[in-house]
This record gives C-alpha cells, sequence and structure tokens, in this order.
C-alpha cells in the first residue's frame, strides 16, 4: 500500500499541487481578490468547465454567511471582478437585493432554523437538583 501511495505521488506534478494547496488556502481564508489573481496566472484553472462558477458559488455562500449588506463594488471585487451583467445574473439567483451602490445579501440569523427542544424528566430525577438544603 505504501508503495502505490510513493507511486502514484510520484506520478503528480508537485508545483501543480503546491498550486492547487494555495488556492485552496486563499478560498478557506477569504482571500478572494488575492484567490482570482493566482487563478489568472495558471492557464490549468482557466480551462476547467465551471470551475470559476463553482468558486463564486462558495464566495457567495461566505459573503451571505457574513453580511447583511455588502458595497457593490466590493463584491463584485469578491467574486472576480465580473462585468456588470455576469454580476446582476449572481444577485437575481441568489434573490439578493441590489439597492443602489451595496446588495442586501441577508443575514446569517435569518438563515438558522430554530428548534424547540422539550425533554421530559421524572421528578425523581429533577428533585435532587431543586433540593435546596
Amino acid at each position: 500500500m505504501c508503495l502505490s501511495c510513493s507511486t502514484i505521488s510520484g506520478m503528480i506534478d508537485d508545483n501543480l499541487t503546491k498550486k492547487i494547496d494555495d488556492i485552496a488556502t486563499l478560498l478557506e481564508t477569504c482571500q478572494f481578490p488575492e484567490f482570482w489573481n493566482v487563478i489568472q496566472e495558471e492557464k490549468i484553472f482557466s480551462e476547467m468547465t465551471g470551475f470559476a462558477d463553482s468558486a463564486r458559488r462558495f464566495i457567495c455562500h461566505v459573503v451571505q454567511l457574513t453580511y447583511k449588506n455588502i458595497e457593490e463594488d466590493f463584491l463584485i471585487q469578491l467574486l472576480g471582478s465580473i462585468d456588470k451583467d455576469q454580476f446582476m445574473e449572481i444577485v437575481a439567483q441568489k434573490n439578493w437585493e441590489h439597492n443602489g451602490d451595496s446588495v442586501f445579501v441577508g443575514h446569517k440569523e435569518e438563515m438558522v432554523e430554530q428548534k424547540e427542544i422539550i425533554e421530559k424528566m421524572p421528578i425523581e430525577v429533577v428533585a435532587p437538583i431543586l433540593a435546596i438544603r
């Protein structure tokens, strides 16, 4: 098993592996403008069908969890300096509200579902806890 791991890792281009790890780190740490800069430098990422759209979906998810309102220019920058038509399409798809130079993206608390938990315990279990001495 160890031999097959070393053989597989030997087949993978270490430079490409490092680039993939680097861009994953940039996404995970929300360094989105830098992520887009790295992506533009590497031809392999631009050739991957759906890669940029998947990254934008992830960024939209993070933005929606983080912000209630966000400036349009800043959001466009986070999404990879897209054109106005593409920006408006994303806003419509996400059901966000475009208000002049800002976008209402909702807030994290609005997305959390509340659940009421009721636990029934026999009095014998609760009595020692409630006993005041």
